[in-house]
């Protein structure tokens, strides 16, 4: 199967129109300003970590564009819609905990079906 460039283009272009791509490029930033927050708050900014998470949230943009795109190419757009998904998951929880760490209140029951996912996840089964 040959893709020509003009249709992977195309393509990249359309991500534009996605909501769910755009939802999870908010979830990264404020999970960046949260994360921000919370050392601050802590007193544990350290320049080396927090390049390592701009390192890794800017891997997992061009990871979830990439898959995205070549997954809808090669027909499996469900595939681009569930990594998109898991992703902006991922980084809910991540705000989540963030979220915590810097003392706002967040009701039990969240917490409690957000460590539960953890371990559920840390133990490599799909959270229900």
């Amino acid at each position: 199967m040959i893709i020509d460039w003009h249709i992977i283009l195309y393509t990249y272009l359309n991500l534009s129109n996605n909501i769910y791509f755009h939802i999870v490029v908010l979830l990264i930033i404020f999970d960046i300003l949260t994360g921000y927050t919370k050392a601050y708050i802590n007193k544990i900014l350290n320049s080396q970590k927090g390049l390592q998470g701009m390192v890794k949230h800017t891997l997992n943009f061009f990871l979830i564009t990439n898959i995205y795109v070549y997954a809808t190419l090669l027909g499996f757009s469900w595939v681009a819609t569930a990594s998109i998904y898991v992703l902006g998951i991922g980084y809910l929880i991540s705000i989540l905990e963030n979220l915590d760490a810097i003392g706002i209140w967040i009701p039990a029951f969240i917490k409690d079906r957000l460590l539960q996912i953890r371990e559920e996840i840390d133990k490599g089964k799909i959270p229900k």
